[in-house]
């Protein structure tokens, strides 16, 4: 059974990160992709200006259908990934 989650900053799509979800999708349950405010408060993931907003990059990961669920992920949100 898959119980991995995999936690991703992902501001642009690109041929490497299909290959990633592509690769994993075995074996993980779900993706969750930070989102835009908690990108913010990381400061080393500082947001570059040819950046997708989170709720883009959620739409195209979704549409692979390669997990069970994808989410993004806010700073409320951190407490629901822990359990």
């Amino acid at each position: 059974m898959k119980e991995r989650l995999l936690v991703i900053h992902v501001p642009v799509i690109h041929r490497g990160y299909l290959d990633l979800f592509r690769r994993l999708a075995p074996v993980v349950r779900g993706v969750a992709i930070i989102g835009d405010e908690l990108a913010k408060r990381l400061r080393f993931l500082e947001h570059d200006i040819s950046a997708l907003r989170a709720e883009e990059t959620f739409g195209f990961v979704a549409a692979l259908k390669l997990f069970d669920a994808v989410t993004v992920l806010e700073p409320v949100s951190l407490p629901a990934i822990r359990s």
